[in-house]
């Protein structure tokens, strides 16, 4: 089975802000998922802002 994730559980992984919901992105992503062409773009755009962000400080 397939899974279809959204940019929100893609982004608690990469960013590991809050264990509890690191665990839960890590138990999603470890199966087999798909992750659609708009998610990606979402994530690489708050990824960039973030970026940005840490720049500033």
């Amino acid at each position: 089975m397939i899974t279809i994730v959204d940019a929100n559980i893609i982004l608690r992984f990469i960013l590991a802000d809050d264990a509890e919901m690191t665990n839960k992105a890590t138990e999603i992503l470890c199966y087999e998922v798909f992750v659609p062409f708009e998610v990606v773009a979402e994530v690489v755009s708050v990824l960039k802002k973030f970026i940005a962000f840490l720049e500033k400080l």
